[in-house]
């Protein structure tokens, strides 16, 4: 048994499987916030590694899996973070896990090739394609068009843009934060695609990570405890669903939050629906369509990779 790890700035998830008849054994995830707080003084707290160390060690004793026979890649925040050594060095004691620090690039990278493997699962032909990836500490954005791909990581994503606000009632802060930072969007777009939004029109618009399929979970009246990947992968989210979703978290109370989607993820769920929307408005899309598998399903392919 083999097992990908996936720290990322908000969630930690793994998946175990067996490399010889490359089945999945058994999956694990937790919210571990690791970004929270890390606008501040650009330090990872003691609270989330305790929660990084808690999980880990959980998940080994779930899963069953040895720290050296796994693949453990850390993203964002630790690429960030002034003290980026001293928290690796403390997991590595207390679960014997040794991360390590990817580029936005490799992220990227990894997540596209596991998009990809999905689309081929689940009989979606199309060779062009744009898929997002909205993360704690950023957010990538790939082109696949005929056999080439371009990769722009955005260095925002629902947990550093929670650090921009006191509080959750600076919406309009938001906005205009989010507003700076995707100009850049559309000077990618001009570089790779010549910015002929007639063209994207054909390109069939994937998403991943937590926001998307917490939404995709919501649309099939699912709960955090019962969720189903099967279930969410290859649902259409369309704008109007964000418009509602936003509309309704917003009014719920913090048990039911806590009841649907998780303590304390309410406001995660509202900015990751604000950037998702965002990324429809500029890309011109009305739907996107959730694929659940990421990072870690990416790294499993990179691991099978090494033994064609």
């Amino acid at each position: 048994m083999w097992a990908a790890l996936d720290l990322g700035s908000n969630s930690f998830r793994v998946l175990c499987f067996d490399e010889k008849n490359k089945q999945i054994l058994g999956e694990y995830e937790k919210v571990v916030g690791t970004a929270r707080g890390l606008k501040n003084d650009k330090q990872i707290s003691k609270e989330a590694l305790d929660k990084i160390i808690f999980a880990i060690n959980e998940s080994k004793k779930l899963l069953g899996f040895e720290p050296k026979n796994s693949t453990a890649y850390t993203t964002a925040a630790l690429r960030y973070a002034k003290n980026k050594q001293q928290i690796l060095a403390s997991i590595f004691d207390a679960t014997g896990v040794n991360f390590e620090i990817i580029s936005a690039k490799k992220e990227a990278k990894l997540t596209l090739r596991a998009i990809k493997n999905a689309l081929k699962r689940e009989k979606i032909e199309n060779n062009d394609f744009l898929a997002l990836d909205i993360g704690g500490g950023s957010s990538e954005l790939m082109i696949q068009r005929e056999d080439k791909s371009f990769i722009k990581s955005f260095d925002f994503g629902i947990v550093t843009l929670f650090n921009e606000c006191e509080n959750f009632s600076e919406l309009d802060k938001l906005e205009n934060v989010l507003n700076k930072k995707t100009i850049e969007l559309k000077d990618f777009l001009k570089d790779s695609l010549g910015a002929n939004k007639k063209e994207l029109k054909e390109f069939i618009f994937i998403s991943t990570a937590g926001t998307s399929t917490t939404l995709a979970a919501l649309k099939h009246k699912m709960h955090y405890k019962n969720y189903d990947k099967k279930k969410i992968n290859t649902t259409k989210i369309y704008l109007k669903d964000l418009d509602f979703e936003f509309k309704r978290i917003k009014t719920l109370s913090e048990n039911e939050i806590i009841e649907i989607l998780g303590k304390g993820q309410k406001e995660f769920i509202l900015i990751g629906i604000m950037i998702l929307k965002k990324f429809y408005e500029l890309l011109d899309k009305d739907y996107s369509i959730v694929i659940d598998d990421g990072l870690r399903e990416g790294i499993m392919s990179e691991y099978y990779a090494k033994f064609k």
